[in-house]
């Protein structure tokens, strides 16, 4: 999948992007909005700058959640990879995968610029 630059002109794009990872599933899904309110969040959680966040990549699963031993499947969710390169957050790919456990929801790949930005907002008040 090409990256589609995450704002609101390429909405459809993401839109349309989305719905074919959905694909015939039933349960579990993303959308678009999902998508945009993931980019907030992150901005909001991680509180640096977007020099900083340059080169980071996320992967969500906003439906993990604990299944019982007694299920016998393991479900699937759809996933949304993201990355921040350029001064904009980019959506790199979304597929169906395996759920995760309930305590994680996003996995991040943070560059030692990112790192060190965020020890610092946590040193000083």
């Amino acid at each position: 999948m090409k990256p589609i630059v995450i704002k609101e002109e390429n909405r459809a794009r993401i839109e349309e992007a989305v719905e074919k990872a959905n694909g015939r599933g039933k349960a579990r899904l993303v959308s678009a909005d999902d998508v945009f309110g993931i980019t907030e969040y992150i901005t909001e959680k991680y509180g640096i700058s977007k020099t900083a966040m340059n080169g980071c990549k996320w992967e969500v699963d906003l439906n993990a959640q604990h299944f019982p031993n007694a299920y016998k499947f393991q479900p699937i969710s759809t996933h949304i990879y993201i990355e921040f390169s350029n001064g904009n957050f980019k959506l790199t790919d979304v597929k169906r995968d395996y759920c995760w456990r309930s305590e994680r929801h996003y996995r991040a790949e943070l560059t030692e610029t990112a790192k060190q930005a965020i020890i610092a907002n946590l040193t000083t008040f």
